[in-house]
């Protein structure tokens, strides 16, 4: 290669630019959201991939090109050049203001081209140097700095008087940058004094573009804008030094607020002119004495005047008409004008016809409004506010036959919403709440009007009938149940259990003639298992005591238990024989089994006595419910037999016939102690 070849200054361009352009991407598609009918990732990733291999190309051929012999700066120039253009054509780039393109444009225009020009001179292009016999690069880069910021002034001063400022300032920010890097002062200097034509032109576009929005009708841009200038002026307080200061802005902003809205007065635009005077006096706050402000406020008064005014007189219009809708927002409208400006609003003529008709278009306006949301509240909600809207407003207004109408209309969607539910209940046997709501939908329908639609009366009697047919088969169906839980329950002998269930299914009634219900099979149950359920209640009664009652009471349950169980054999299947021993186990109590002995003793059956003692030991009752009858039997034994009293033929014949001594010492003591005392008295 000869080192004087014009490729080089291509290629060394070619290889800046695809590094440029791939850390461009690289940084920002990480950064963006580019939508995804502008962008193919694919396409992108393989293009990424290109330019990827196009810049090692490039490096080779650089690499190639330093090993010859020594280079012209003018390469590095043209080099400069080149890098330069490939930039100010993003600068310059149609898409560069375009609001809706992706940003990329701007965002890579934006780019400190000033750093990547340093870094390249510093970095890239040091072998370069080097190559060329310079061993300090600093010389060669005031000689590229000036050539390339003589160019960037050229261009900024060109994009000045195109307006383009935004695209100006960013060239300038980057020369001043390159020109502090290289220490040039002269060019510092003719930098700075460029970027205030650049940040002078865009502070007053930014004011231009303001009031041209206001001149237009729209406020917010203009509001928009004016805040942008004026943030702009406070971030550029030095350069703009001597531009008008915010007070006269604003005032500049309040007459071209007022004077837009004295032109639409003058049309007649009256609420379009409200907008821009409300605009003015904010402007003309925001600052010490306005000049005009006796004209603003006498416009604006005269302004909220006339727009009351023709709201009133609309709405009267709207009324009479029967458009209650519209007539109420236009009076709606007017009131809050009246409200917030009442020192300057004045009585009109018809004022007093048009509010005299704002009860009615508020009750019509309140029943449109409650039908339009009926869908989103539930039924609870929707009778509930129906409710209060015929409490808020007079019957009277009911004459009107709009208003009639509209009335109907809000009754008609209650009662179908009421009769739904009904069927929703009746699906769910849930009668009682079905029945309610029935008389409910009955007794609201004066109250609505409904009383002469058909329709109403004959989906009334529909809706009856179903809650007459629901109320039969749920008794049916009740009393069905009942029966299968009845025999169910005396099969497992939970006879208790089976007798209540019968009782509830002999309550189960309807009040319809013609809905006759079968009890035969419960009767003929209950029947079946009279006595074992006469014999579970005596036996309930018996057991669930919590305390002790006299004994002839225990005894008088028991004698009905025991005729019960001797009289039927489904009872003796079923329960021990309920003898005095029962009882006693049961009841295990010295009263208890005193009131036994008592009696036995009155017949003198002390050998009953014996083997009702003897049983019980046997059973487990424990001897110390025994130790009086022991005594007494021990007693009564030793004085009737005939053994002799010899204490060693005693205590043989007890051990023999009471052979459990533990349990029988108190009656083998008393034996005894009666038998041998008696053989020393005689």
């Amino acid at each position: 290669y000869n080192p004087h070849n014009p490729q080089l200054s291509d290629i060394l361009a070619e290889l800046i630019e695809g590094i440029r352009v791939k850390e461009s991407l690289d940084s920002f598609l990480s950064k963006l959201i580019l939508p995804l009918e502008k962008t193919d990732p694919c396409s992108l990733h393989n293009s990424l991939k290109s330019i990827d291999i196009e810049i090692y190309r490039h490096r080779l051929a650089l690499e190639r090109l330093l090993d010859a012999d020594s280079l012209s700066p003018n390469d590095l120039i043209s080099f400069s050049d080149r890098l330069f253009s490939l930039w100010i054509s993003w600068i310059r780039h149609e898409e560069f203001s375009n609001p809706v393109n992706n940003g990329v444009i701007a965002e890579v225009a934006r780019l400190g081209f000033h750093a990547k020009w340093i870094e390249m001179a510093h970095e890239l292009l040091h072998p370069v140097f080097l190559k060329m016999g310079y061993e300090n690069d600093d010389g060669l880069l005031k000689i590229l700095s000036r050539h390339l910021i003589k160019r960037m002034l050229q261009e900024a001063e060109a994009l000045n008087k195109q307006s383009l400022f935004t695209q100006a300032n960013i060239v300038l920010n980057n020369a001043l940058n390159i020109a502090q890097a290289a220490d040039l002062e002269d060019e510092t200097q003719a930098v700075e004094s460029q970027i205030k034509v650049s940040v002078r032109g865009l502070y007053n576009t930014y004011l231009r573009v303001a009031l041209d929005g206001i001149l237009n009708g729209n406020i917010a841009m203009g509001e928009f804008y004016l805040r942008k200038a004026l943030d702009y002026q406070s971030q550029n307080r030095e350069i703009l030094l001597g531009s008008s200061s915010s007070k006269s802005v604003y005032e500049i902003f309040a007459d071209v607020c007022l004077d837009k809205a004295l032109r639409l007065d003058k049309e007649g635009k009256y609420e379009q002119a409200l907008p821009f005077l409300e605009k003015a006096m904010e402007y003309a706050g925001r600052q010490g004495i306005y000049l005009r402000q006796h004209e603003l406020q006498q416009t604006h008064t005269r302004t909220l005047r006339e727009i009351y005014r023709q709201k009133v007189i609309a709405a009267l219009s709207s009324l009479q008409s029967g458009n209650y809708i519209e007539g109420k927002s236009l009076l709606d409208e007017a009131l809050v004008i009246k409200k917030g400006n009442i020192a300057s609003i004045l009585p009109i003529p018809t004022e007093d016809s048009a509010f005299q008709l704002y009860q009615k278009a508020s009750f019509y306006f309140v029943m449109d409004s409650l039908i339009q949301i009926s869908n989103e509240l539930s039924l609870d909600s929707l009778l509930n506010a129906a409710s209060l809207v015929l409490l808020q407003y007079p019957e009277n207004l009911s004459d009107d036959s709009l208003i009639c109408k509209k009335k109907i209309e809000l009754g008609k969607l209650q009662f179908e919403r009421m009769m739904s539910s009904v069927g929703s209940l009746l699906w769910d046997f849930n009668l009682e709440k079905a029945r309610q709501l029935w008389l409910d939908a009955f007794e609201m329908i004066p109250q609505w009007n409904l009383q002469d639609c058909s329709e109403i009366n004959d989906r009334l009697n529909e809706m009856a009938e179903r809650i007459e047919i629901q109320e039969c088969r749920f008794a049916r169906y009740r009393l069905g149940l009942l029966e299968y839980e009845v025999r169910s329950a005396f099969q497992e002998g939970d006879y208790l259990k089976g007798d209540s269930l019968a009782d509830s299914a002999m309550q189960v009634r309807t009040s319809l003639a013609d809905c006759p219900l079968n009890y035969s099979v419960i009767t003929q149950l209950r029947q079946q298992y009279y006595s074992l359920i006469q014999y579970n209640r005596l036996l309930e009664q018996l057991t669930n005591i919590y305390e002790m009652p006299p004994a002839d009471s225990l005894e008088k349950l028991r004698l009905q238990l025991y005729a019960i169980h001797r009289s039927d054999s489904s009872v003796a299947k079923e329960f021990p024989l309920p003898d005095t021993l029962w009882l006693v186990a049961l009841y295990p109590s010295e009263k208890l089994i005193h009131y036994y002995f008592e009696n036995l003793k009155e017949k003198n059956r002390w050998i009953a006595i014996l083997k009702l003692m003897e049983k019980s030991r046997q059973l487990g009752l424990s001897s110390d419910l025994f130790v009086t009858w022991q005594e007494n039997l021990g007693y009564h034994l030793a004085i009737t037999d005939e053994i002799p009293a010899k204490k060693e033929t005693v205590v043989k014949y007890l051990d023999q016939i009471f052979p459990e001594r533990e349990w029988y010492k108190t009656l083998h003591k008393a034996y005894l102690q009666t038998k041998l005392r008696r053989r020393t008295i005689f």
